[in-house]
């Protein structure tokens, strides 16, 4: 039983990694830093934007686990891919690879109440330390210096999570 729990996770896994990577609109965030968060998109029939799927990673190793799907309008119900439960790591923790290569190292870290928070944050502090008006017209963010942003991804047990992920929370000088 748990062999076939684990490869159906096997395969929701996969099939999120041919998802897209859109801009979304309706929260205003640049596809660029939904590509960054490894945020995917759905479609319905006619190809219209109809879910976004927030990936969730394992704690220690980082990798991809599962996702937590949110269908529009506004609904976390049912479409989740994988396992989203148990030794996680906080949504934005698998950039940190990343950010320190843009020349952002461990020093600050922001963290915020959830993944589209985490995101607009990120969005933000990416124009103010470039000196950018806007995203639009970019079509990558090589060269872009980028901030450590990060958030629980489970809103009820959040304090836990952080304490959970004190490890690499402790690795920065401001919090």
């Amino acid at each position: 039983e748990r062999d076939k729990q684990d490869e159906e996770w096997r395969m929701d896994c996969e099939w999120f990694e041919q998802l897209k990577y859109k801009s979304l609109v309706d929260r205003g965030l640049h596809g660029l830093i939904a590509k960054l968060y490894d945020v995917r998109v759905g479609h319905d029939d006619k190809g219209v934007i109809n879910r976004h799927y927030y990936p969730v990673h394992g704690r220690k190793t980082l990798k991809l686990q599962g996702a937590k799907a949110r269908t529009l309008p506004k609904d976390f119900r049912f479409g989740h891919l994988g396992k989203r439960f148990g030794d996680t790591a906080m949504f934005g923790m698998h950039t940190m690879q990343t950010v320190m290569d843009s020349g952002t190292f461990r020093r600050k870290l922001l963290i915020v109440g959830g993944e589209c928070d985490a995101m607009a944050a990120q969005q933000m502090l990416v124009k103010s330390l470039n000196k950018l008006e806007s995203l639009q017209g970019l079509t990558s963010l090589d060269g872009k210096r980028l901030a450590h942003v990060w958030s629980p991804t489970k809103g009820e047990t959040s304090l836990e999570e952080i304490i959970a992920n004190r490890e690499y929370i402790d690795q920065f000088e401001e919090i």
